[in-house]
């Protein structure tokens, strides 16, 4: 009897285990069937509140509800500023006055003239810009040459002008509206 005992013992503790084995799997399945799933309504429709996109074309995709990255047809402003330009400059102090020529100054203060290109890539604008200084030909050129850091000058005084180049990079906004 002693060893019928143990025996049905050792085959029950077998059962259970594979029971409890089969049980897990069967358990999470179970749970996972009789989960309830919820979703949100899609937007736009008469059940539902307004796509936000309809509202805010920075939320949009290109070319949804008007949307577009490229800055040029985002405002007509940038397709009449892209080019190549002459342009002649005048400076103003205090922003009320003309900015004059002094025999301190080795260069022609205003007005200056030079040359601007304008270039326009989807969203990126690109300005390169070169300003034209002429020679002061009233110089007083034994007065020492005070120019900003980066600059240098190895001409002759009253006779030789300088050049000055700039580079502008600038990209379109997230609000899609033109502003750079």
């Amino acid at each position: 009897i002693y060893h019928k005992t143990i025996a049905v013992r050792i085959q029950t503790a077998r059962q259970d285990r594979i029971i409890m084995k089969l049980s897990k799997p069967l358990l999470a399945l179970l749970s996972l069937s009789h989960t309830q799933t919820a979703s949100s309504a899609e937007c736009g429709h008469w059940f539902s509140s307004p796509c936000v996109c309809e509202t805010d074309i920075k939320y949009c995709t290109d070319g949804d509800n008007g949307a577009t990255d490229d800055i040029a047809d985002q405002h007509p402003f940038w397709k009449d500023y892209e080019g190549y330009y002459s342009f002649t400059s005048v400076q103003f102090n205090f922003g009320i006055y003309p900015a004059a020529t002094t025999s301190g100054s080795y260069f022609v203060a205003s007005p200056t003239f030079g040359f601007m290109n304008q270039t326009i890539v989807g969203s990126r604008t690109y300005n390169h810009r070169i300003s034209i200084l002429p020679p002061n030909p009233d110089a007083n050129c034994s007065l020492p040459l005070f120019l900003p850091p980066g600059l240098s000058f190895d001409g002759t005084c009253g006779l030789n002008g300088m050049t000055v180049l700039f580079e502008g990079f600038g990209t379109g906004s997230p609000e899609r509206d033109g502003s750079v």
